[in-house]
């Protein structure tokens, strides 16, 4: 009779861990299924920013980004670097999204393996949602380590 009841409460203690690891998992999977709409949304100023760049509307992408880049980058400097890019790397070709990553449903993170004219790069862009529910785009690093005219 104690062993009955010894392995019927050791059946319930095994039930209910199993249900908090169930209902955790569940609760994680909801949150990414959250995340595919932020993600779009930060492809999107990324195609908008690739579509200002070919057009030669540098001062548009300034102004798109967020304060920090702004107080950090001085217009007339940023509209001399992105001039120095287009004739070095020439116009953008296209992209392939290599990795994305979201970090508390409001950054996200984006590298793409982008193609220009001379050169192939990988290239990371950081999103972050602004309290008016608009993305701006936190970072732009350009990492150096592409294959020319690959």
């Amino acid at each position: 009779m104690k062993r009955n009841r010894f392995f019927l409460s050791l059946l319930f203690m095994v039930l209910i861990v199993l249900f908090v690891i169930l209902f955790f998992t569940w609760l994680g999977r909801e949150n990414i299924k959250n995340d595919s709409a932020i993600r779009e949304v930060a492809k999107e100023e990324v195609d908008k920013l690739f579509s200002l760049y070919n057009k030669g509307e540098y001062a548009e992408i300034y102004d798109l980004s967020c304060d920090s880049f702004k107080n950090a980058t001085a217009r007339k400097d940023f509209l001399t670097v992105m001039g120095t890019k287009m004739k070095i790397l020439g116009e953008f070709k296209g992209r392939k999204l290599q990795y994305s990553n979201v970090i508390n449903s409001k950054s996200v993170e984006l590298y793409y393996r982008v193609d220009y004219i001379n050169y192939s790069l990988i290239e990371e862009f950081n999103y972050i949602k602004m309290m008016d529910k608009k993305y701006a785009c936190k970072q732009c690093l350009r990492m150096m380590r592409g294959n020319m005219g690959r």
